[in-house]
């Protein structure tokens, strides 16, 4: 067998257990709403329907920009099969940590419970950039000027939203976090995540374009 049908098929294999991962986090993402003793219950506290709805979105637009990575820049060198691995690894952990976040009902373990959750997002979304940048280098040639775009896009996303929301919670662990609303730095860097990461896509895009 060639080193190109090898690589081919092996890129296929880990495709499919990756869709089964995440099909299968999301199966497991309805089972961690629990029933409420009573039915007004799930008004007078609607965190989980909110925990339930975000998480969902995420772990699906994780697996959009996943087989969107899979389809055109993923390059099957071990650090990439890792690097995936890993990535599979944050999505059952996100999982997790909304079970654990509707469970408590006490401020300050649902505050921890909450920066747990932005601590595994923000790997998830660095990893993912990280896999993009190695990608789009390995496969450079390769790619038309969108797809190179599309894939400098990914990447910056990533390995600027992931480090932002890491040091959000970073800070808050430093501040010492009691409750709920203290959790406001990591809602400060993740928003300067996302300004940053679009402001550096933004300013690749004539350069990587017109390459």
């Amino acid at each position: 067998m060639k080193r190109e049908e090898r690589e081919g098929r092996l890129t296929r294999r880990i495709e499919s257990f990756s869709d089964l991962v995440i099909g299968f986090s999301l199966a497991l993402l309805a089972l961690t709403l629990g029933i409420p003793p009573h039915i007004v219950d799930l008004l007078t506290n609607p965190w989980w329907l909110v925990a339930y709805f975000w998480t969902f979105f995420l772990i699906a637009g994780l697996w959009f920009n996943h087989q969107r990575l899979f389809t055109t820049y993923f390059w099957p060198e071990p650090v990439a099969v890792v690097l995936n691995f890993v990535l599979l690894s944050m999505t059952g952990l996100l999982v997790y940590f909304v079970q654990v976040f509707v469970h408590y009902h006490d401020s300050f373990d649902r505050a921890w419970a909450f920066l747990a959750y932005w601590a595994v997002l923000g790997v998830a979304f660095l990893i993912l950039g990280a896999l993009y940048a190695h990608g789009t280098r390995r496969r450079w040639e390769q790619l038309d000027s969108d797809e190179r775009y599309v894939g400098v896009r990914q990447a910056a996303r990533g390995l600027i939203l992931g480090p932002c929301a890491l040091l959000g919670v970073a800070a808050c662990m430093l501040l010492r976090t009691r409750g709920l609303d203290d959790v406001w730095p990591t809602a400060v860097f993740v928003s300067v995540g996302v300004l940053a990461s679009r402001l550096t896509a933004h300013l690749l895009k004539a350069r990587v374009a017109g390459v």
